[in-house]
């Protein structure tokens, strides 16, 4: 399987290395962990702060097997009351001096930090523990498997193309199996805290272990394979936290900026709706296309701030029109706009002249990003081309049609007299379809005649009426009719004696 150095989480989820499985033997845990550290050694971090009565402990670390860092031995160390401190230190957390490997005392700006290496024996490693950091270690060994089989695999892979594909398959399972974790084996209200452990080393802490692990994954992806990753896949949740801090500072300097602006509180909603997911820290809330168009936006927006200039309503337009902001509540926002001026046209022509200037618009106006907030949607420019076009050629066509109409007015002021009465006229009309003198259908042929001739009798002759005397024909019609066809065969013999 192209897929083989992720078995490990694979397992944990599903097989027999399941965290929620009661082993019956307790005792293996701690025979791993004692296989790859023969001593059970913890280290501990404290801060000290310096009182005028004495000292207090003011945070406390503690960091087991995998996790222990080199200690600061080329710290300032305080000799003077060195012994008094760790004294203080050892009495404060119950120490054994006995059992103290090493220690340091460095000066900080807030006080002291204390770095104690205490060997113990396995015998005080409660099960909790063990079975807490056997994960942990599983995982730790497991991050250099992945790693360098990753490393390994895309080495054999020539094509860029093959490349990609297989970092976006790591990527999808990696992320499958974070999202099982979170909705199956962590608790919702404990996901702000997925970086921090209990001291009681719980089942729910292995879970944040193993999420953690993952992340691990997925941070080291986007550091060597950046441009390989699917930008439609969540991004790291350290990530994501990293945005949110490095940025906070602006986001609230453009958020005060924007109070100040006597912005449509309309579009004032509008612009709001990215700063405020923005503010929503959860994991796999936003994927690598989100991430990166965010902070895009919140930089534009920061950037204007800087000119310490007002944000009106065109600015704001601007910034959101070149940074493709395609969401429906500003297309909406848009062309309701477009449809108010429209509305204080009065004729066809000036409603046409309006929105070609907005295509026009539409054209020239610069896009600096080829991101898009909604990738589910056109981007915006594209959006807006089409709806201008629609526009344009409803107003074509409604233009079209009043002129049609006005047409049609002037043709019926302008109808010809024809010499007939209307079940005359009817008679002769159905002799002349009947003859196949005309092409079109007999309902066409009718109609025209309506629209343009008249009788001595009707002014307005009405289909309904021709088509009534169609089929139903009198005899005096006929001989009247017949005396009218001989009158015109008369003419058609004596046609061309005068030359």
């Amino acid at each position: 399987m192209f897929m083989e150095n992720l078995s490990i989480f694979y397992r944990i989820l599903s097989e027999d290395l399941s965290p929620l499985i009661d082993l019956s033997q307790t005792g293996q845990y701690s025979d791993f962990i004692k296989k790859r550290y023969p001593d059970y050694t913890r280290q501990l971090k404290i801060k000290v702060s310096l009182l005028s009565t004495g000292y207090r402990i003011s945070e406390f670390k503690e960091l087991n097997f995998c996790d222990i860092e080199p200690t600061k031995r080329d710290a300032d160390n305080i000799h003077s009351n060195k012994d008094e401190i760790l004294d203080f230190v050892c009495k404060q957390l119950q120490i054994k001096p006995q059992t103290v490997l090493e220690n340091t005392i460095s000066t900080e700006s807030l006080g002291l930090c204390v770095e104690i290496v205490l060997k113990e024996g396995y015998e005080n490693l409660s099960v909790n523990k063990a079975k807490y950091f056997y994960y942990r270690i599983l995982l730790n060994e497991a991050h250099s498997v992945i790693t360098k089989g990753l490393h390994h695999k895309l080495f054999k892979l020539k094509n860029e193309d093959q490349i990609r594909l297989h970092i976006k398959k790591y990527q999808v399972l990696i992320s499958g199996y974070m999202n099982t974790v979170l909705q199956d084996y962590i608790p919702k209200d404990q996901w702000n805290s997925l970086f921090q452990i209990s001291d009681e080393h719980t089942v729910i802490d292995i879970f944040k272990r193993i999420y953690q692990a993952m992340e691990t994954v997925i941070v080291y992806m986007e550091k060597s394979f950046n441009r390989y990753l699917d930008t439609h896949q969540p991004v790291s949740y350290k990530s994501r936290l990293l945005l949110a801090m490095e940025h906070s500072e602006k986001l609230s300097e453009v958020f005060s900026h924007l109070e100040w602006a006597r912005l449509d509180q309309q579009l004032y909603e509008i612009i709001t709706i990215p700063f405020e997911r923005l503010g929503v820290l959860e994991p796999l809330a936003f994927s690598y296309h989100n991430h990166a168009y965010h902070e895009a936006y919140l930089l534009s927006f920061h950037e204007a701030t800087l000119k310490e200039e007002s944000l009106t309503n065109k600015k704001v337009f601007l910034i959101l029109w070149s940074m493709n902001f395609n969401g429906l509540k500003f297309f909406n926002y848009l062309t309701q706009k477009i449809h108010n001026e429209l509305k204080e046209k009065n004729t066809v022509e000036t409603k046409l002249e309006l929105l070609y200037y907005y295509q026009k618009l539409c054209r020239q106006l610069p896009i600096k990003t080829q991101l898009r907030y909604n990738t589910n949607l056109l981007p915006l420019k594209d959006q807006m081309s089409i709806w201008l076009q629609e526009e344009i050629s409803f107003q074509k066509r409604k233009l079209k049609f009043n002129s049609s109409e006005k047409s049609n007015s002037k043709n019926q002021g302008e109808k010809r007299l024809v010499k007939m009465s209307v079940p005359q006229l009817s008679l002769f009309i159905r002799a002349i379809f009947e003859a196949g003198l005309v092409e079109g259908t007999r309902h066409e042929m009718l109609r025209f005649v309506c629209e343009h001739y008249r009788t001595d009798q009707q002014e307005h002759i009405s289909e309904g009426s021709l088509k009534g005397k169609y089929y139903k024909v009198d005899t005096s019609t006929k001989r009247s009719v017949g005396r009218l066809l001989k009158k015109m065969l008369t003419h058609v013999e004596s046609a061309g004696k005068n030359y």
